[in-house]
Formats: structure tokens, sequence, C-alpha cells
């Protein structure tokens, strides 16, 4: 069985959409239960409101004591609050995993335990996951989707610098000190980063974490009932020892220190680097930079002194708080209906299988047991109905793919403020880049000191 050191710990994280659709009538008078669904597509994307649309009837048809419509919210932390507090948030609404706690502690997501209980929720995922949407044994969401944190390695660059094994699979750095040195092989053989790190958007701080955090560091610390900023420490100093080292002693970053994760990509998909911390390939190597389905693979990120860590994130759906035990009940009869469920309908496998025949006609690598973390059990039959579907549609070696590893200690996000945080860290990265006669343990202890001023002084978890 892998390591697991799950940190059951989520935190605000800045919404990537934002925006407020039709709302159901709150009073009705034909008998049903009305229920409005978050992330309905926008009007720009009319194919998309179709699609939607049509699953929404289907639903209809065979619940027809329940009412659905959609609702174009999206979850943001600049309009949550607001909304809910106004009674005007969807009955059911999505968003990530760093927001769990903030919203159970809150009050802002209804007790599901008893439907939850009914319809198979409480056994049917991975106990990572199950424990994550919980709070003092009760349930509160379902999750939506999940991934862990890996290593991008660009196939096409390690063979051109003799860096394949007698298979033609990349020979993967298995420590970050490894990765330094791949990474000069690789500049010095091809020219091209060795490696490459995001530093705008937060996305600079949501990869770190996973050095960081292999190398001991942490971040925060709840002492009486406050959280505190902690992260003036040895591990993440070394941490960011070892980014400015790969600029400014190895030279095997890219050129351009601003990047944001879609310049990251671009660079991946253009064969202008070699390696970057990713939750998976993205869609876009193939579909916008027509980078080869064989030259894209995927491993466990590298370990450090303290381990080998890998970030966990997902999708969660919660229930708006005054929500009715029947309009609790519909909205899990539709999450099981969408497919959030321990089989797989038909009309759920019809819609995967479709799906992974758009991705092999797109030349987008597929696998046997599909590339990320298990959300399902994984002797449950969920899960082996999932590999074997993906077993028919798989078009890449298996061997280019091992981001799960026995070594592997699964870390959540940090519990508060994780998104402020990331734009710290980013201001960070940014200015060690930069700066060759950057201190990076004075920007560091100032940094912290500046985040439990600006954040945690006056922050109490409810």
């Amino acid at each position: 069985m892998k390591k697991i050191a799950l940190i059951l710990a989520m935190t605000m994280s800045a919404g990537m959409f934002a925006g407020c659709g039709q709302t159901a009538k709150e009073v009705t008078d034909d008998g049903k239960i009305h229920i409005t669904v978050s992330d309905f597509p926008t009007n720009a994307n009319p194919d998309a409101q179709e699609l939607q649309q049509s699953e929404f009837d289907r639903f209809m048809e065979a619940n027809p004591d329940v009412a659905v419509e959609g609702d174009q919210y999206a979850y943001s932390v600049d309009t949550f609050l607001p909304l809910v507090n106004s009674g005007k948030i969807p009955t059911l609404y999505k968003t990530w995993f760093t927001e769990i706690d903030k919203i159970i502690d809150s009050g802002y997501a209804a007790d599901i335990t008893a439907a939850a209980t009914k319809y198979g929720y409480d056994e049917m995922f991975e106990d990572n996951i199950a424990d994550l949407m919980k709070k003092d044994g009760k349930i509160y969401g379902i999750p939506n989707s999940v991934y862990t944190m890996g290593l991008d390695v660009n196939r096409k660059l390690f063979e051109e610098a003799g860096l394949l094994d007698e298979n033609g699979v990349p020979i993967v750095p298995q420590t970050w000190d490894e990765l330094v040195q791949t990474a000069v092989t690789i500049k010095q053989k091809t020219g091209k980063a060795g490696f490459a790190i995001p530093t705008t958007q937060n996305y600079g701080g949501w990869n770190f974490m996973n050095i960081a955090w292999s190398y001991g560091g942490n971040f925060m610390e709840v002492r009486d009932g406050k959280p505190y900023a902690i992260f003036n420490n040895e591990g993440v100093i070394k941490a960011f020892e070892l980014i400015y080292d790969m600029k400014w002693k190895y030279n095997v970053l890219p050129e351009n220190t601003f990047l944001s994760a879609v310049n990251v990509q671009e660079l991946f998909g253009t064969y202008n680097s070699a390696m970057n911390i990713a939750s998976s390939p993205a869609g876009a190597l193939t579909a916008t930079y027509k980078m080869s389905k064989d030259d894209i693979a995927h491993f466990a990120s590298p370990a450090g002194p303290a381990g080998r860590y890998a970030l966990l994130g997902g999708e969660v759906w919660f229930i708006k708080p005054d929500a009715t035990e029947e309009e609790i009940d519909a909205c899990l009869r539709y999450l099981k209906f969408k497919g959030i469920d321990n089989v797989i309908t038909e009309s759920a496998e019809k819609s995967l299988r479709e799906s992974l025949a758009s991705k092999v006609e797109d030349e987008y690598p597929v696998i046997s047991q599909g590339m990320g973390y298990p959300m399902y059990k994984l002797d449950g039959e969920r899960q082996k109905q999932i590999n074997k579907i993906y077993a028919d549609y798989q078009n890449v070696n298996p061997d280019l793919y091992n981001a799960v590893t026995d070594d592997m200690i699964i870390r959540a996000e940090e519990p508060y403020k994780a998104q402020e945080l990331y734009k710290v860290i980013d201001g960070i990265l940014q200015e060690i880049l930069v700066n060759k006669n950057a201190d990076i343990p004075a920007l560091v202890a100032q940094a912290e000191k500046d985040f439990q001023h600006n954040h945690f002084d006056n922050y109490e978890i409810k």
C-alpha cells in the first residue's frame, strides 16, 4: 500500500471563473422538488449549454418529481460569501478541495450524512478522499474529481540527451538533486531548459509546495484556535535555494522567469523544456501545440530529504446549508445520475467511451488505468470497470506513466489562506530569479512576518 500522510486541511482558493446566472423560482406550485446546479455553461458556449441541458432533461425524465435548473454561477472567493449569505447560492454547487474546511467550518454546507449513506456515498470512495468530506463523523461533500501532482517528462528531449533506458523509457530523476543533474545534461545536450516552474497567478506557489514539503518545510500551524505562519524554516529556505541554484548556478531554467502555467505548458509542448510539475499532462499539449502523444510522460515528483510528496487536490460538490431533506435527496440522485456512483451506468459508460475515443482521435495519450490518483476504492467495482474501459483505448506505452509510487506521501493543500500564500511564494520566486544577490533567508523571514500580520493576526477558525 502507498504511504499516506494525508493532512486534512483545505484552504481558501481563488476561483478560476466567476459569474452568476439564472436561479430557480423559490416558490412553486407544481408539486416538484426544485433544485439549481452551479457551473451551467455561459451564453458564450451554446453547444455546451445544449449538452448540459440535455443531461438535465434526461434526469428529469427519469425523476419526474424533480425540476432541475442550471445556474451559471462558478465558485469564486470574491462572490461566494455575499451570495451564500444572501441565500442565493445554487442548491448544488461545486468548488475545490481547498475550500472544504472553510465551507464546512463556516456552516455553508448542509449535513448530508443520511442521504449520502442511503445512496452508498459513505463507502464508495478511497478512505483518503472520503475523510476529506467529513467533519466530526458527518458527511458534507461529494467528491467530483481528484488529482495529485507529478512530474511531466518530455521523452524526445530525454532521448536527444541520451537519457532513455533500453526500453525507450526516460531515466527519470528520483530525487531533486538528480533532477538538477538531469536538467544540466539536457541543457548541455539540447540547449533547451531542463526544468520550468511557473512564477505568476499563484501557480508558482502551488508547484512549490511539492518541493518545500519534500525538504521538510511547513507553512502554518494552529494554536489555541488560531492559525500561525511558520514558513521561515530550513526546509522552505532550502527549497527556494534549489530553484535559485537552477537559475544562477546551473542555468537550466527558461530565460523568461515570469511564467504562467500556460507558458510552462507551451514550453513543454513545443519541446523547449524537459520537465515541470503538473497534475497530469494537459490536453493542450497535443491539441494546441501538436506535441506527439508518444513524447509525453508523467511520473512521480522527485523525493527530497523528507520524502516524496505529492499535493492532492480536486473538486467537490456541496449542498446549500438551508436545503430541505427532499432537496438534498434530489441533489444526490442527480449526482448518481451524472455518474458519481460505485458502478458505471450504461449512459455513463457511453459518455466515458465517447470521451476516450475523442482523446484517441485527437492523438492524446490514454493508458489502461488512467493517469490520476484513484477517487473510488481500488478494489471496488467502479475502479475495476474504469480500468477495463480505459484498456480498450490505450494508445501509448503505459511505462511512460508512473505517477503513483509506493513511497508517495499524499498531502492536501495548506488549510488557511492558501491562495494568498501562493501569491507570496510567487513573489519570492520572482525575486530570486531576477536578483542574483537575493537574500533568501531575509526574504522568507519578512514574508512570514507580513503574512502573519496581513492574514492571520485577526483570523479565527470557526
